[in-house]
């Protein structure tokens, strides 16, 4: 799962061997297998339209492409219909195809669509972060908030790595590098464990991350809040699915 981002200076084991067991049977309590598999195979087809969606930008001449692309993520129907309403496709269109330009820098091919959707709130930025992963996923983790929000420190990276590795770095490059590393040695470590589920391990690590995400939420909202309020939480698998941007396939 070696990622394409460079990086230096990184003490070796980073992982918090004990946590990542206790979040792995965790999440086995709540989701199967097969489940798991299934999710991780939904992912590694979401990354095949969005790489086949990408493919005809350069010629788009249907005015819903950019809609179908943001159509792929985990962006709300209210969020995308937010977006076509102020945002032209052809603008949409033409910040998606710098986002695709492997000749740039990640940040540089972030930054048009990030300007794009900011303005819709917090959380809408993951957009780009999460096409970034799809178009690319052997060289790009999957960065959205709920894996590492740098400016709450939370996510599901903060949980199973050791208190003392640092995910910001000396520049958002570095800490966008740092990101990777850490997805790609726990991915290796968690495989190694026999704990992810999938023949694609990139999407299987992001399926584990999620259930840990997923676990977490359950964990707070219940010391929180009343039985009453636990209770429109979804199921883990179906939180999931929403928090990778498959939750259309529920059920299947």
């Amino acid at each position: 799962m070696a990622s394409g981002v460079a990086i230096v200076g990184i003490k070796a084991q980073p992982a918090d061997l004990d946590t990542i067991a206790d979040f792995a049977a965790a999440i086995a309590g709540q989701v199967t297998n097969v489940e798991l598999e299934n999710v991780a195979k939904d992912l590694e087809a979401k990354s095949l339209r969005i790489s086949g969606l990408f493919g005809e930008l350069e010629n788009y001449t249907d005015a819903r492409l950019g809609a179908l692309i943001l159509g792929e993520t985990f962006l709300s129907r209210r969020k995308r219909r937010e977006i076509s309403a102020t945002v032209p496709d052809g603008v949409l269109c033409d910040a998606l195809l710098v986002l695709g330009d492997v000749s740039r820098d990640p940040f540089s091919r972030l930054a048009p669509l990030i300007a794009l959707v900011a303005p819709l709130g917090e959380g809408a930025t993951d957009v780009a972060y999460e096409l970034l992963h799809f178009l690319e996923p052997e060289r790009f983790c999957l960065a959205t908030s709920w894996v590492w929000n740098p400016v709450t420190e939370t996510g599901s990276l903060k949980l199973l790595l050791d208190e003392e590795y640092d995910l910001f770095g000396d520049s958002d490059l570095d800490g966008f590098s740092r990101v990777n590393f850490a997805v790609d040695y726990l991915g290796e470590t968690i495989d190694a464990a026999g704990l992810l589920m999938g023949q694609n391990k990139r999407f299987a690590m992001d399926v584990f991350l999620a259930g840990v995400y997923g676990i977490y939420m359950s964990t707070v909202l219940e010391m929180r809040m009343t039985k009453e309020f636990n209770k429109i939480l979804p199921p883990l698998l179906q939180l999931t699915r929403r928090l990778l941007g498959v939750y259309q396939k529920e059920g299947k």
